[in-house]
This record gives C-alpha cells, structure tokens and sequence, in this order.
C-alpha cells in the first residue's frame, strides 16, 4: 500500500491549526525561547564560567518543555480541542517513566553526536597533517569518511525524527520506540520524512533570523507539519498491518440433517 502525503495540504492544515490556537501556541513558544536564550546566555562567549548542574537543570527542564509541546501539537492533530487549554496543559506532563525514557534517548542523542564530533576532528587531524595542496590518498579517504560521517548521521536523524512522539503517543521504552521510529520511515517514506525535515528546519531559521520573534509562528508551524506527517505515519501502519494480518478462514459447515 502506497504512502500519499501531501506537504502543501498539511502545512494548510497546520496553519488553520495555529490560527484557531494561536494565543496557546504564540504562549507555548515564548517559554521554549524563553529556555533557549537563557541556555544561549549561559553557555555563549559573555558567559564568566559554566555552572553544570544549573546547565543539567535547564536541560532537564527543556526537554520536559518539549515533550509538552510536541503533547499539544499531537492532540490538535487530533483534535482534542479540550487539551488546547492553558488550565489543562498538566495534562500534557509525562509520566516518571516517558521522562526517563526520553531522558535517555537525549543521552544516547548526545552520545552519538559526541562520537561523531571526535570523528570528525581526527579526521581534520589527519587532513592537516598532509600536504593539502598536493591530492594524496589519505586526503582522499579522509574527505570521503568525513562526507559518509554527516550522511549517516542525516540518515540516522531523518529515521529517527519521531522518537519523542512515539514516546507521546504509545508510551514504550527506549527499544521499543527505537523500534517503532525506524519503522514508521522505512523505504520510500524515508524521502517524504527527510523533505519535511529540512522544511521545519527552514522554518526554525527563518524565525530565527527575524529576530527571534518570527519563531513563535514559525516553530508551532514546523512541529504541527511534523505531528501530522507522524500521524499520517501511524495510521498507514496500522492500515498495512490489517493488510498484511492472515485472514482467518472458515471452514465449510460440513453438519449433516
């Protein structure tokens, strides 16, 4: 069964979305900037030294922001209109063990990106330790583990985009949302994951650059348009999973008069 989703028809419904909530969205929003300058601040070059257990605190509580705010964002695609409340948003808190799990998955995240970084600055190592202007094989190896190095973490990112929300959404462990992330971007599903990731990260740019203040359109827009291609995911799953299920076969009613 082939995947249809249309990018343009659902960034129309997230911004229909965002109209009909934008004072939950626009609040939502000034928080996580809110969390992401103070990290900026703390962590920039003004900044007389790093206190690590406030940088962990902060961490701790942004990534408890995020998962509020990825709740929302799925329940309007669901249409919930009775979770898109500010009286209600506690319900939107996760469990002990959806905090840890996704506690745990931004560790292996930072893991992976730490091993990538090291990686990286070996082979720009081994780059400078040879004649650069003259084409040497190791120059070229180097330049071509260096390329497959930020294609396979893309990849890695693009197949694992949804981690969070399945943390959301089925509340499993870590192996088990690992599993169910991979599977929902599998084959050509892959391409249409990919686009609209770099369509979300042009999103959180943009708002970015317009002084910061265009990112409390611009981000709610980006995480809808990624709640609603999580959704269309899930139910093309469970809908080849029906497909696929054996059909239980009848036998003949052999009774005899």
């Amino acid at each position: 069964m082939k995947f249809n989703f249309s990018i343009k028809q659902a960034l129309k419904n997230s911004w229909s979305l965002f109209i009909k909530n934008p004072a939950v969205f626009v609040g939502l929003s000034v928080v996580m900037l809110a969390l992401s300058y103070v990290s900026n601040r703390f962590q920039g070059p003004d900044a007389n030294s790093v206190n690590i257990p406030f940088m962990i605190g902060l961490l701790l509580v942004s990534t408890l922001w995020s998962y509020v705010w990825q709740s929302v964002a799925l329940a309007a695609i669901d249409n919930k209109s009775d979770s898109l409340k500010y009286t209600v948003l506690h319900k939107h808190l996760p469990s002990v063990r959806q905090f840890l799990t996704l506690v745990a998955i931004m560790l292996l995240g930072i893991l992976a990106v730490m091993v990538a970084v090291f990686v990286g600055i070996v082979l720009l190592m081994i780059i400078a330790t040879v004649q650069f202007l003259t084409v040497t094989p190791m120059t070229i190896v180097s330049i071509v583990f260096a390329v497959l190095g930020a294609v396979v973490m893309m990849y890695l990112g693009t197949r694992l985009m949804f981690i969070s929300l399945v943390v959301i959404d089925r509340k499993g462990g870590v192996f088990q949302s690992v599993s169910y992330a991979w599977k929902l971007t599998r084959g050509a599903k892959f391409w249409t994951v990919f686009l609209v990731l770099i369509i979300a990260i042009v999103f959180t740019v943009a708002g970015l650059v317009a002084f910061g203040v265009g990112s409390l359109i611009t981000y709610p827009l980006a995480t809808l348009l990624i709640a609603t291609l999580y959704r269309a995911l899930t139910l093309h799953h469970e809908e080849q999973a029906i497909v696929l299920q054996p059909q239980e076969i009848t036998a003949p009613d052999t009774a005899t008069e």
